[in-house]
């Protein structure tokens, strides 16, 4: 069985999440997709079991530390990720951070290119 972590602390007064508890609803059984609150006790040892992460929309979580441990998680090891919306948004941050050496002043240049080729 394959085991997606789904990070994100779930709150059905989004519509996003009532749309992915409606599809996960579809999935095969041999498809193990649980949601992760950023507050879970477990939370390290469920993302670090995991066969992929998907840092789901509904930012910004409880602990973003947790979450950016998530993403460096992913990164570092060649687990899957996927960051739909604000989990897009994080794990563009953490890379910046941790790869591109932003130290948070001004808009990092990766940025800005990102931001100038959408326009």
């Amino acid at each position: 069985m394959t085991f997606v972590a789904m990070v994100g602390d779930r709150n059905l007064a989004y519509e996003s999440h009532r749309a992915i508890e409606a599809t996960v609803a579809l999935l095969d059984n041999d498809v193990d997709m649980r949601w992760v609150g950023t507050d879970d006790p477990d939370f390290r040892r469920t993302v670090e079991t995991a066969d992929a992460v998907w840092a789901l929309p509904g930012t910004p979580y409880v602990n973003d530390a947790a979450a950016y441990a998530a993403i460096t998680h992913a990164r570092t090891t060649g687990q899957p990720y996927l960051g739909t919306c604000g989990g897009f948004q994080y794990a563009m941050v953490e890379y910046a951070r941790n790869v591109a050496g932003w130290k948070g002043e001004g808009v990092h240049p990766l940025i800005r290119a990102l931001i100038e080729s959408a326009s």
